[in-house]
């Protein structure tokens, strides 16, 4: 098992299993890296914008010997995807460029369950899924490296968030 901060552990928590799942904006790689090694998804897509963190990824990988289940692209978020995933993974960005990526890969992530965390803005994210047709399943809030983060479980669906709800969210 590797070792992943309670951020990435709590996505991993979130996380259903399945066949396939992408991580998208995947840096280092770690949480597909351990969706794989657990067992809890068959097939990760590592997307990244970035082609150092898509050579960091191929590496971790590599040297766990699980690259006949990984498929790594460069890549605007989802729409590097080559096919739907069943869940999917968007953290560690601002709630603007989470929005971006939903409403850009919206036919590629098509009923996928997300886990989303916002580095900020989390009540622009939640006001944006409500808008979106999106209905958050579950909301977590846990703390690493001395940090707050907020994680929203979301699928396709209708949802109406009070005031309250928007800002403070769902917990």
């Amino acid at each position: 098992m590797l070792r992943l901060d309670e951020r990435l552990r709590a996505i991993l928590e979130l996380a259903p299993p399945c066949r396939c799942f992408a991580d998208i904006g995947c840096d280092h790689g770690r949480l597909g890296a351990q969706m794989l090694l657990s067992q809890r998804a068959q097939r990760v897509w590592f997307t990244d914008i970035s082609a150092p963190s898509i050579a960091k990824a191929r590496r971790l990988i590599g040297q766990l010997g699980l690259s006949d289940r990984a498929v790594f692209r460069v890549g605007d978020g989802a729409r590097a995807l080559g096919e739907a995933p069943e869940a999917a993974a968007i953290a560690g960005m601002g709630a603007a460029t989470i929005a971006d990526i939903l409403r850009a890969g919206a036919d590629r992530l098509g009923g996928a369950r997300l886990i989303l965390q916002p580095n900020l803005d989390e009540s622009e994210l939640r006001e944006f899924l409500q808008r979106a047709g999106y209905a958050i399943q579950r909301e977590r809030v846990v703390r690493a490296a001395g940090r707050w983060y907020v994680l929203l479980l979301v699928c396709r669906g209708e949802m109406r968030l009070s005031e309250a709800e928007r800002i403070a969210g769902t917990a």
